[in-house]
């Protein structure tokens, strides 16, 4: 052999397999799980037993079940790698659609924020403009907007905690390895994920309290004593 010449593949031309041997094998290892001399010397249109001189000292048979393992890791890598674009493209669904809960989220919070400090009447006469409170009915929706708000900001900052623990499918390796159990120390919070944590928590503070004041002491239950120094 050459300095430098490349070694075929068993399933390609072989050193002094001359060109119509290798066309009758070609019919042959193309014919796929049905393969045979028969149809192999029927195609190229050859006798049987010179296709029997031919397959016999060039290992067809052995070159044709190369040529099937081939094509199965072929396909076997193709599948692989069609699954790990899947898996990314859904990655990064799943990242904008947690960007957008999370922005929703902020956007409810400042609505119920607006909507606490009233609504201005203008002055109509000698009136003077007033800001009037929220009433009843509207403190009890902005109630339902604060938990709504809190569940899909919640949602958004779990997702995004879980998404950075978990491991990026486009590195290569394989898509479902063998766990290893081993002992490690838990992972630190992100920064950008602890900020929003402590914002989320610092908002429902603010917004509860200022529901809370908005609506006034709750009345006491029927048959309960007044508190200490008021009178009966």
């Amino acid at each position: 052999m050459k300095a430098g010449a490349t070694v075929a593949e068993a399933w390609e031309r072989q050193n002094g397999e001359s060109v119509q041997a290798y066309a009758a094998f070609q019919a042959f290892r193309d014919a796929g799980p049905d393969r045979s001399l028969k149809a192999a010397a029927l195609a190229v249109g050859k006798s049987i037993q010179m296709i029997k001189q031919w397959s016999g000292p060039k290992n067809w048979l052995s070159r044709a079940a190369a040529y099937d393992a081939h094509l199965e890791q072929v396909r076997l890598q193709e599948r692989d790698r069609r699954e790990k674009r899947r898996a990314a493209l859904w990655q990064r669904r799943r990242s904008i659609l947690t960007e957008c809960e999370y922005r929703l989220s902020r956007r409810l919070f400042a609505e119920v924020e607006r909507a606490i400090e009233g609504h201005e009447e203008p002055a109509i006469g000698d009136k003077p403009t007033a800001k009037v409170p929220p009433s009843a009915t509207e403190l009890r929706r902005l109630a339902s907007v604060v938990a709504q708000a809190s569940a899909v900001a919640r949602k958004a900052v779990e997702a995004e905690t879980q998404e950075r623990m978990e491991p990026n499918p486009t590195q290569e390796g394989p898509l479902n390895p063998s766990p290893i159990l081993v002992h490690v120390e838990p992972l630190a919070e992100p920064d950008v994920v602890r900020q929003a944590r402590e914002e989320l928590m610092a908002w429902q503070s603010e917004v509860g309290d200022q529901l809370a004041g908005a609506a006034g002491p709750r009345p006491a239950p029927p048959g309960s004593m007044p508190p200490v120094g008021q009178g009966l």
